[in-house]
């Protein structure tokens, strides 16, 4: 594994290939090595943008890379052109930024990778180097910020989309202001009750649970154990347990039943609850709740709920146990299939994901309805488990798990 390597890139020296030209990459003996792959509809609409616009044909015979790329994305972001003129001008931004990413990929995989897999190190950077082609505004606020007199726009687009890949890595391994349990420790009263009382939490377990949280906030802390935030060791857990006992275990309303001492794992349990409400409000509970959905444009996606003659509040439990339940199951997806998941949620259709990810557009199709089954079969076994109803008619729920795809990817947008 350690002897894994990268390949440079080969040059696109022509202007027409920087707009209009995607990298194809193979693994062979550890090695990674690129081909630049010219998309023929790419290549015809920049002919024609350069037949019948002079201003833009001036600017290619000049080789001026800054101004086209400004014309694509003024293009891209004017609401008069149509959707498909727009996907054009779109990705011949996306073929623009494939060299400086694959570089600034390079670039934080020669700073840092996991040597006991560094190909996953590799195809993370890759993948979120990519997700900014579905991120047009992101686009177009690091292009302002480019100084001619320091960088050419290559080498600028590369040393931005580097310090993206890393806030975003760093984002993931979840440390510092990224991590659960900083973000545990800054979480409101208010959120977590809401939270809790949306998982069917008792009031009394409510208060102990908070009050739990308090504690262990108490004994650990960024001061002592520096500024990672990570996970606490089973000696912290115990040292807030007897935190909460010594201080608020003879409180009325946190005794615990026959007044027993609160042991470290009912703690460590309560936290986990704690833990889950942070992960359902990021962008999943919060755009799905029942209030929300049934004022959306689309009632379908909802309309499977109404066999079930159920109150308001239930239906608020039935909606968020759905969405654990279809959050639980993406989360067993692999990196292939999240990705084209979320390509997918973004618009992209199924060739463009197989052009932006180097796959044939079968392979597309095949794992997107593999996944998209899945998330179905969870969500239709929980309902025969949990509600005791057998879902014979199932495309209104399809369309809510579609809907909820989109939300759960467009929420937690890079």
């Amino acid at each position: 594994m350690n002897s894994f390597r990268i390949d440079s890139l080969p040059p696109r020296t022509t202007v027409i290939e920087k707009f209009s030209s995607f990298y194809m990459f193979q693994e062979e003996n550890q090695v990674l090595t690129f081909n630049s792959i010219p998309d023929p509809q790419l290549v015809n609409h920049f002919k024609l943008c350069q037949k019948h616009d002079t201003e833009f044909n001036k600017y290619c015979v000049e080789k001026n890379i800054a101004l086209i790329l400004k014309h694509f994305l003024e293009n891209y972001q004017n609401d008069s052109h149509s959707p498909k003129e727009k996907l054009f001008f779109r990705n011949h931004v996306v073929a623009f930024l494939e060299e400086p990413r694959y570089k600034a990929a390079k670039d934080r995989f020669s700073t840092y990778k996991n040597f006991e897999s560094p190909q996953n190190t590799w195809e993370e950077y890759v993948y979120i180097g990519g997700c900014l082609g579905g991120n047009i505004e992101k686009i177009s606020n690091m292009f302002k910020r480019y100084n001619s007199d320091r960088y050419d726009l290559e080498t600028h687009f590369q040393l931005e989309i580097a310090s993206y890949i890393r806030d975003k890595f760093h984002d993931s391994t979840g440390q510092g202001k990224y991590s659960l349990w900083y973000n545990l420790k800054k979480a409101s009263k208010t959120k977590l009750r809401r939270g809790l009382e949306y998982l069917g939490i008792g009031e009394a377990d409510i208060s102990r649970y908070l009050t739990a949280r308090d504690c262990l906030f108490d004994v650990y802390s960024n001061k002592k154990f520096g500024s990672r935030w990570l996970e606490p060791n089973a000696a912290k857990f115990q040292e807030a347990t007897d935190y909460y006992n010594r201080h608020y275990c003879n409180t009325d309303s946190l005794k615990l039943l026959k007044n027993h001492p609160l042991d470290s794992q009912t703690l460590k349990t309560w936290i986990e609850h704690c833990i889950k409400v942070l992960q359902l409000s990021s962008g999943i509970l919060s755009s799905f709740s029942y209030d929300d959905a049934i004022n959306k444009p689309n009632e379908t996606e909802t309309l499977w709920l109404e066999s079930f003659n159920l109150s308001r509040h239930d239906k608020n439990l039935v909606i968020n146990n759905i969405n654990t339940v279809l959050l639980n199951e993406i989360e067993k997806f692999d990196a292939l299939d999240r990705t084209i998941l979320k390509l997918s949620s973004f618009g992209m259709k199924q060739n463009q994901i197989a052009t932006q990810i180097g796959i044939n557009q079968g392979t597309v199709s095949r794992h997107r309805q593999r996944s998209e089954r899945q998330l179905l079969k969870a969500a239709a076994a929980w309902c025969q488990t949990d509600l005791e109803i057998s879902l014979n008619e199932t495309s209104a729920l399809e369309e809510y798990i579609q809907a909820w795809v989109q939300y759960y990817y467009q929420q937690t947008r890079l």
